[in-house]
């Protein structure tokens, strides 16, 4: 059976944080059917929406329903909610609803067990939102908001003090209002929130991830009123700009891409942690470093550095993917332009990674990847196409087909939507903030502030 693929796609590469060297998309979102059989790529339907539909996400009850945020600098950006109709191999795409992000450069989204709320990450100034949501209808107000809280002490690769860092880091995009090219010379002058991450074991702990600070922060959170509260945070190692955390699906590991420095990291989950700042080499903390290996080839200088904030390197990770066995890793690179596989295995309860290839995605910049049970699909955004790869029993993967593709930005595997004779319920799409009636769905929040963070930690405002 045919696989769909939803990719979104640069649409207004000068709002963006960095600088892709793709041709703009006229269409923000697009979808494929997969050919298991031939690795082949089919188009089923596109929307032109924008600017710069960014992370996919389709409602895990509902395959009708797909969330998109908006990814640009120039202003906050925007949570879409997208509904998909099916008539035969055709795909319908159409706008439901949007809501503000209260942030800008929004980068990641992720629904809570109860299927109420939407949380959300904004790269740009390092925030977190909660969104209240009912389907495809979006609460025009968010339940909470609020930037990252600095850490107690910033450590540069020499132990000394990090220079022309503001006293206030979640602040300093406000105050100075930095351009994208000042943030790509100095990728870690402040805090970058890149995700929100969700253990699968008892799903209470919530993990955001910060490139700027170099620190994973924990987070609890209360379903009733949809309010995130800081617990602590894992410190890693200074100038590696961790990206994205993903977790095995069956044992208590976690593994971390870091894009700065072109690894990525091993951890043992210890969801009885103490609250506090502390290191991964430390015995109490909730992410306990395992390993830290290369995602490049043996002997590729990727000439990596970072001196007084300014950053320099041939190539950057991006992207990491478990498949859903938890025996494959995948990290693309960018620059190097390829993907890395690896083993993954434990000794007893250590989490080990074993680097078993490298291999070409034969383009430039493979921003993201989709990983299903047969096959790869690289989005390679510079070179504007779409390459799928077999996956080999021993890890190894072989080209079988690629295709034009302009700017390609995400990569997601959907479940299909059911055909039209089977969708009575759904009816036509209603307009954006059409018949707003949804005060018993949408929880208003406490007019109380966030509790105060316990130390070393403090809330930011």
């Amino acid at each position: 059976m045919a696989t769909l693929i939803a990719v979104s796609n640069y649409t207004d590469t000068k709002i963006l944080a960095h600088t892709p060297k793709g041709a703009e998309n006229d269409k923000g979102v697009s979808l494929y059917w997969l050919d298991p059989t031939t690795g082949t790529l089919k188009p089923a339907g596109a929307l032109e929406v924008g600017p710069n539909p960014a992370f996919l996400l389709q409602h895990p009850d509902d395959p009708t329903t797909l969330y998109a945020s908006t990814e640009r600098i120039d202003d906050d950006g925007e949570v879409l909610s997208l509904r998909l109709s099916r008539d035969g191999d055709d795909i319908q795409l159409n706008v439901v609803d949007r809501a503000s992000a209260r942030g800008k450069s929004t980068c990641y989204l992720a629904l809570d067990a109860s299927k109420k709320w939407l949380r959300l990450t904004n790269y740009w100034e390092a925030s977190v939102a909660v969104l209240p949501v009912s389907g495809a209808a979006l609460g025009e107000k968010a339940a909470d908001h609020h930037a990252l809280p600095p850490q107690a002490a910033l450590r540069d690769v020499e132990g000394k003090e990090v220079p022309q860092r503001c006293a206030e880091p979640s602040s300093y995009c406000a105050t100075n209002k930095p351009s994208r090219e000042e943030h790509w010379k100095y990728r870690q002058r402040w805090p970058h929130a890149h995700c929100v991450v969700t253990e699968p074991y008892a799903q209470q702990t919530h993990f955001v991830v910060d490139l700027g600070e170099d620190a994973v922060y924990h987070y609890g959170f209360d379903d009733a009123v949809g309010r995130l509260t800081c617990q602590g945070a894992t410190r890693l190692e200074r100038g590696k700009g961790p990206r994205h955390v993903v977790f095995h699906p069956t044992r208590k590991a976690a593994f971390i891409v870091q894009e700065l420095s072109s690894t990525v990291s091993a951890f043992a989950y210890d969801d009885a942690a103490p609250a506090g700042m502390l290191d991964t080499t430390d015995p109490r903390a909730c992410l306990k470093l395992t390993q830290c290996v290369s995602t490049l080839p043996d002997g590729y200088d990727n000439a990596h550095h970072c001196v007084n904030g300014i950053w320099k390197a041939k190539s950057h990770s991006s992207e990491i993917r478990l498949d859903a066995t938890g025996s494959w890793l995948f990290v693309g690179n960018r620059g190097h332009d390829s993907l890395a596989v690896f083993a993954v295995t434990f000794d007893g309860e250590t989490p080990r990674l074993r680097q078993a290839h490298v291999v070409k995605t034969g383009g430039a910049c493979p921003r993201n990847f989709a990983v299903l049970e047969s096959h790869i699909v690289v989005g390679n955004q510079d070179t504007n196409e779409l390459v799928v790869f077999r996956r080999e029993v021993d890890g190894n993967l072989t080209e079988v087909s690629r295709r034009a593709h302009r700017s390609p930005n995400f990569l997601a595997p959907l479940v299909s939507p059911p055909t039209l004779d089977t969708q009575k319920t759904i009816g036509k799409c209603p307009s954006p903030r059409a018949n707003r009636s949804l005060a018993g769905v949408f929880v208003e929040p406490p007019p109380a502030p966030l509790p105060e963070l316990r130390s070393p930690l403090r809330a930011v405002a």
